[in-house]
């Protein structure tokens, strides 16, 4: 029983719980919630991951004019970029290193690391496979030769990385300078 202040008995017949309805309109408005943020969140993924590949070849090209710059081994060094047949036609990045004059990726016997996407983008241009190489002390990029020769002019030789939705394009000048946009 329920009092008022003044000692009455109140009447409380409508006071009871939610009803079946209530309850499904309230679990329905929660679920298109959640799957709201769930679809958020995967775009944010794809574009972090996508963000990172990039990172990850702009990193290896570094690391590549870096050895070159600093002739480690006494040799060249550059990145060769292909297909992996072995795993999926995966974009692999490989860091080589191979003595001068030196104007193609010489071999797997020569690589230092190689690193496969973590996410499925592909390179639109050059076509793969294709070397970037770098000159031993001042890390000038070097016109490769091969089946796709990279020819480090910005204008008109760009690797261009693309998702199906996000395009990176990132150039090597002939000094060497490693640029993205």
């Amino acid at each position: 029983m329920n009092f008022n202040v003044k000692g009455q008995r109140l009447n409380v017949k409508g006071s009871r719980g939610f009803t079946l309805v209530e309850i499904l309109i309230a679990i329905a408005i929660l679920a298109v919630i959640l799957s709201l943020g769930l679809f958020i969140s995967f775009d944010f993924y794809r574009k972090y991951a996508f963000s990172s590949e990039k990172n990850i070849i702009l990193s290896v090209l570094q690391k590549a004019r870096s050895q070159s710059m600093n002739n480690i081994d006494e040799k060249q060094h550059g990145v060769h970029f292909f297909l992996d047949t072995g795993n999926n036609n995966t974009l692999t990045y490989t860091v080589f290193e191979c003595s001068s004059p030196c104007t193609e990726y010489p071999g797997s016997n020569n690589s230092d690391f190689s690193v496969a996407a973590s996410y499925k983008s592909s390179m639109s241009t050059p076509n793969l496979p294709f070397d970037v190489i770098f000159n031993q002390l001042n890390g000038d990029c070097v016109v490769s030769t091969g089946a796709n020769p990279f020819n480090c002019d910005p204008v008109n030789q760009q690797i261009i990385l693309n998702d199906g939705s996000k395009t990176y394009n990132i150039t090597v000048n002939s000094e060497g300078r490693i640029d993205w946009q």
